[in-house]
């Protein structure tokens, strides 16, 4: 077994948590830019977690 895998098992419930918490953030951040985007009358787009735009959908 390499090093990471051993730090992994040990840690395990802490990763896991902080996996957790990341993911919570992410979600949390998204809804926030929902709302903004909803108060300028616009529209938030993203295909990913890491990447959002908020954009004017009737200008091209």
């Amino acid at each position: 077994m390499d090093e990471q895998t051993k730090f992994y098992f040990k840690h395990a419930k802490k990763i896991e948590k902080a996996v957790s918490t990341f993911k919570g953030a992410v979600k949390f951040i998204s809804e926030q830019i929902d709302i903004v985007a909803s108060e300028l009358n616009l529209s938030s787009y993203g295909k990913n977690d890491s990447w959002r735009n908020i954009w004017d959908k009737e200008k091209k």
